[in-house]
């Protein structure tokens, strides 16, 4: 599946998207799990998506993202970049939240001081993993 987010995009992908309709939308295989048990609400698991939703009481809140997908961000495919890679093109984007200062990075990738973004690496050091917090990143993507 390909995913692309850039800068100039408003629209909101599958933010707040009831679990039905996700469900329809990927159109195959899910497990139901809850992430831990303070998990309020299950989450669905897209095996052969290499997919993970996760919804709160509004919809779809959360979304991680696996390799062999495609995560697009201002013409690049994240799973072909390393995190200084990754982080050069959010820093450039122009996006102030993303600006130089606003990232965790280590050896296991990247990640949005406040937890909106986030990257793992493999072990070459390239991108293998996305992971989305709709409810905090709203207002950097989708606010007018």
């Amino acid at each position: 599946m390909i995913f692309s987010f850039d800068a100039l995009h408003r629209d909101e992908l599958f933010y707040g998207m009831p679990r039905e309709v996700v469900r329809e939308v990927l159109n195959a295989k899910y497990i139901e799990f809850r992430k831990n048990e303070a998990s309020l609400y299950a989450a669905d698991k897209f095996d052969t998506l290499d997919i993970f939703c996760f919804y709160n009481e509004n919809g779809l809140s959360e979304l991680e993202i696996f390799r062999p997908n495609q995560f697009i961000f201002n013409g690049c495919n994240l799973f072909e970049l390393s995190s200084e890679a990754v982080l050069a093109l959010f820093c450039d984007s122009g996006i102030k939240d993303f600006a130089h200062g606003k990232w965790v990075v280590d050896d296991d990738g990247i990640v949005a001081k406040n937890g909106s973004f986030g990257t793992m690496v493999d072990e070459r050091g390239i991108t293998k993993y996305v992971y989305i917090d709709f409810e905090k990143i709203k207002r950097v993507f989708f606010s007018k």
